[in-house]
């Protein structure tokens, strides 16, 4: 991607409530946060059927120059292409 990769940076996760087999899981996923390196995941888990709140985190996503060893800024490409598809709201 423009010549850089992503590594995650950090990660955090924290479990609401007990998920059982024969659940269906709907994960949700939204970019939040962005800087001139990168941007944060924002991630949730629930229950599809009643909505209750299973799991939810965040994953630190960096942008880096391994031929330069140092974080890179963000491609222009990725940052318009993510922009577009967040929700507006």
């Amino acid at each position: 991607m423009a010549g850089v990769g992503i590594v995650v940076a950090d990660a955090a996760m924290q479990y609401v409530s007990e998920a059982f087999y024969g659940e269906i899981l709907r994960f949700e996923m939204v970019p939040a946060d962005f800087n001139k390196y990168g941007f944060d995941l924002l991630w949730r888990a629930a229950d599809q059927a009643s909505s209750r709140e299973v799991a939810r985190g965040k994953l630190g996503i960096l942008f880096f120059d391994y031929a330069a060893k140092r974080p890179a800024v963000i491609p222009e490409g990725f940052r318009t292409r993510i922009e577009a598809a967040m929700p507006r709201g």
